[in-house]
């Protein structure tokens, strides 16, 4: 069998999860032309797709895909310690004030050791118009494979956005294992697309996966 980096179980399991949570997202809505508006509309909007401070909106939207890096040594499904994740995070946010906005998100994310979901309360500390700090604390609900992380456990991250579009995070995970081990953490650094750049990224990514499942040779 020829050897691929990526196991084609994988792909598939990572493609379908991340299109189970594409399902309820009104895409084409969200990116109806945001950019095209005069900044005296968009100080009138209540919500938008996009995130902004006040007095640009009073709410927006959490549309992020993230691509992960572990940084310790384990082992997962495959037993070869593969540390690439993918997630995505679907959440609303409300502007307190100029400087200030509070949040709740649902996530995913898809690894090695198991595909996985809950949710983060989010805090945003808006530096400038354009650029954003963010906190989240949370807790990972569910998973498909309990062997190697078992669910509830605490998930938290700490990261900035530019333009609502790009973004850096740093990430700790605990991971309670069955096999006796005890708790354990994971630490992940990555990028993140949000809002109309990761509905492209996202939508590229399952085409991408999609066509490799397609042409994956088992000879």
């Amino acid at each position: 069998m020829t050897r691929r980096s990526l196991h084609p179980t994988l792909a598939l399991r990572a493609a379908a999860f991340l299109g189970a949570l594409l399902l309820p997202l009104p895409c084409c809505v969200c990116l109806a032309g945001e950019e095209g508006e005069p900044k005296a509309a968009a100080a009138t909007r209540g919500f938008t797709f996009r995130p902004h401070p006040l007095p640009y909106s009073r709410s927006y939207g959490v549309f992020d895909l993230g691509l992960s890096y572990r940084l310790n040594k384990d082992k997962g499904y495959y037993s070869t310690d593969s540390r690439v994740g993918v997630s995505l995070d679907l959440g609303y946010m409300c502007n307190l004030s100029p400087e200030n906005a509070v949040g709740v998100s649902v996530f995913g994310l898809s690894d090695e050791r198991s595909e996985r979901g809950g949710v983060r309360a989010r805090y945003r500390r808006w530096l400038t118009p354009a650029v954003g700090a963010d906190a989240t604390v949370g807790l990972a609900l569910a998973n498909s494979d309990a062997y190697y992380s078992q669910a509830p456990r605490f998930v938290g991250s700490v990261g900035v956005q530019a333009g609502g579009l790009v973004g850096a995070t740093l990430e700790a995970e605990q991971i309670g294992s069955s096999r006796g081990a005890g708790s354990v953490w994971d630490w992940r650094i990555g990028g993140r697309l949000g809002s109309g750049a990761g509905v492209v990224g996202t939508v590229l990514l399952i085409g991408a996966l999609a066509a490799f499942i397609a042409t994956y040779s088992y000879d």
